[in-house]
This record gives C-alpha cells, structure tokens and sequence, in this order.
C-alpha cells in the first residue's frame, strides 16, 4: 500500500467505511490524498477488511 507498517493492515479489495467520522462516500478517493483532509491531526479511517472486520487506521503525513 503507502508503507511497509501498513501493508499488513490495508490490503486491496478492503473498503474505506470512514473517513475523519464522516461516511468515506462524503469524499472523493483522490481528495483524500492531495487535498489533506489529514494533515495536523492525521487522516483518520475506518477500513472494512475483506474477512469484514473493522481496522481502525491513522495516517498521518510524514516530514523530511
């Protein structure tokens, strides 16, 4: 996925449920990324794994 940490937790085919406690449908996919809704506090999502459990993920951008 973004990063070795999170390639165990997000695996493709899982679905984004939420995004910041709102309904990830709220959202354009690319918006997430290159608009920061994340940036300060982190990007907070819900994923629903293909087994159907929920993760609960904090993204948060890295500085150099």
């Amino acid at each position: 996925v973004w990063d070795e940490p999170l390639k165990n937790v997000i695996r493709a085919g899982d679905r984004i449920v939420s995004v910041n406690g709102r309904p990830a449908e709220e959202y354009e996919q690319c918006d997430l990324l290159t608009k920061g809704l994340g940036r300060g506090n982190g990007l907070h999502i819900s994923v629903e794994t293909a087994a159907g459990d929920i993760v609960e993920v904090t993204l948060v951008e890295e500085t150099e």
